[in-house]
């Protein structure tokens, strides 16, 4: 609710917008106090594995969606979930052995391959008909 406050704000509102962002932490805070707290309670003994198993869970929900979602729909195209899963840090991470760029761009021919219609057609002529580029050019050209 601050959160959506906050997006009315225009830039001479500093003091009202730290105001709200410090009233989204604290009840933000609170609540994850609670939670924190639910696993010392169910097993004390194991509470540090036990957040870990949970916290690997919830987490692993965040890279697992976009493939579970382009196999569920037939009409993702590849550069979703491409995008989101090998350029999210592009800047940051940018092969430069080719072993490793060879890596990266076999996950783009592994998700090219498995679109409709795609199965029988060379890896270049799936780029093609999708308009995409090799991962290693893409990379160049954000650099």
């Amino acid at each position: 609710m601050f959160l959506i406050g906050l997006s009315f704000l225009d830039c001479t509102q500093t003091a009202l917008a730290v105001t709200l962002l410090t009233m989204s932490l604290t009840i933000s805070s609170t609540s994850q106090a609670g939670f924190f707290v639910n696993n010392i309670d169910i097993a004390p003994l194991y509470a540090g594995t036990l957040m870990g198993v949970s916290n690997g869970i919830a987490a692993a929900s965040g890279f697992m969606a976009p493939v579970v979602t382009a196999v569920l729909t037939t009409d993702v195209r590849v550069k979703t979930i491409s995008f989101l899963i090998l350029e999210y840090n592009s800047i940051i991470w940018s092969p430069s052995l080719i072993r490793d760029i060879e890596l990266v761009e076999k996950v783009q021919r592994y998700f090219t391959k498995r679109l409709l219609g795609m199965r029988c057609l060379s890896y270049d002529e799936r780029l093609q008909k999708i308009g995409l580029p090799r991962l290693e050019l893409r990379r160049l050209h954000l650099l």
